[in-house]
């Protein structure tokens, strides 16, 4: 069978580049995804209130604040479009010199 074609060369960087270009997609859905995640479990709760919440965190709270900030900081400045419902705290906060966070 010497007739047949051989197979089309597949351009390999052109073919790992497509893989890395959608990995990189869906890392950052995945980001994103875990940050309103992280978001709603932590003010909106069914289970726990977010006193409760950050109680739990104790003198950790407001680090764990401090990183959700830098994440939506980050995903905003790659012009991730979020709503403000997904990153706003819908009640105040204040930040304790202890690194503890009281709510209301």
């Amino acid at each position: 069978m010497n007739d047949l074609l051989p197979p089309p060369t597949i351009d390999a960087a052109l073919k790992i580049a497509q893989t890395l270009d959608q990995t990189t997609k869906d890392g950052l859905a995945s980001f994103v995804a875990s940050v309103k995640e992280g978001f709603r479990l932590f003010w909106h709760h069914s289970q726990a209130t977010p006193q409760q919440m950050a109680d739990k965190f104790g003198v950790n709270c407001c680090a764990l604040f401090d990183r959700h900030v830098a994440a939506v900081s980050f995903l905003l400045t790659l012009g991730v479009e979020l709503d403000p419902s997904d990153y706003t705290p819908p009640l105040a906060f204040t930040r304790n010199a202890d690194g503890s966070v009281t709510i209301g």
